[in-house]
């Protein structure tokens, strides 16, 4: 199920590209896209400025009942690379992640690096997330992710 979705949202994606005809490089508005890995799932990202973003991902797992989100503030560098369109990124944010009889939360980092296409309105990202679980007990995890999104 859960690749079907997947499979769904990136033809979709896909589409809007194709048939889109003011495709331009975007660091402003609404993205909403895929990310694969820890979690997988639907990634969004909104701008708040041309350096700053909101970024959340939702993910699931229809089997076993899980749902997790996190929620980050990201700062954007665009110094740090020649390539104009490459950006390292870092922020602060939470977690929660919903099992059968357990929930958890924490406090993460993220550390990343984020591409945007000259030519149509898409980033594409890869990510790693220090994260310190504060319930039900403290412990300390990893998450990564790589994925892309689409700007409307």
């Amino acid at each position: 199920m859960k690749k079907k979705i997947i499979v769904l949202v990136g033809v979709i994606l896909i589409s809007s590209l194709l048939f889109s005809s003011t495709a331009n490089a975007q660091r402003e508005g609404l993205g909403i896209g895929v990310i694969i890995g820890v979690p997988t799932g639907i990634s969004i990202k909104y701008w708040t400025n041309s350096e700053n973003a909101w970024d959340a991902a939702f993910a699931w797992d229809l089997d076993k009942g899980n749902f997790r989100f996190h929620f980050d503030y990201l700062w954007h560098d665009f110094t740090r690379f020649s390539e104009k369109n490459l950006a390292l990124y870092y922020g602060v944010g939470s977690k929660f992640k919903s099992e059968e009889d357990d929930n958890e939360f924490g406090l993460k980092g993220v550390i990343g690096l984020n591409y945007f296409h000259h030519r149509a309105p898409i980033d594409l990202f890869v990510e790693v997330s220090p994260v310190v679980l504060l319930t039900p007990k403290t412990k300390f995890e990893v998450d990564f992710g790589l994925g892309f999104r689409y700007f409307f």
